[in-house]
Parts: C-alpha cells; structure tokens; sequence
C-alpha cells in the first residue's frame, strides 16, 4: 500500500542527524528512518550520502532561505 506522507519541509537536528545514521548502519530503510523522524527518505538518503563523504553530520554552509528583506526594511 502505497501512502502518500504530507510533511512541512524541516532539517534534521545534529542529534537526530546521528540517530539517522546509527539507524541506517543498523540496516533500518530510508523510508523508515524518515518516518521516524518525519522527514522524506530522500532528505534521510541525503543526508546519509554527505556523512559518508565529509565524515560530519552538520548541515553545508549556505543551505537555507536566503533573505527577502532589505536592511532597511529590517529596522522596522
């Protein structure tokens, strides 16, 4: 059975980043991982694949929503 998982976009945590990876190295699913912490498997895929490569959990530098205000809009 196909179930179509409607979330709101959100990162892992460092905690939960480590957490997802013992999971996976205790041969859990993307799919369940993500269901455990609410996230998609591809965010789990993703952030699995870059712990690999650099070794860290932390997230890369600029990732995020950029700014849509000007500095003088934000003194107000």
């Amino acid at each position: 059975i196909y179930v179509k998982m409607e979330c709101e976009t959100r990162n892992l945590t460092p905690e939960e980043c480590v957490r997802a990876v013992v999971l996976h190295e205790e041969r859990w699913s993307y799919c369940r991982i993500g269901e455990r912490f609410e996230v998609s498997h591809t965010s789990v895929l993703r952030m699995v694949e870059r712990y690999r490569v650099t070794g860290e959990h932390t997230r890369r530098a600029g990732q995020g929503k950029n700014c849509v205000t000007t500095p003088g809009q934000d003194r107000f």
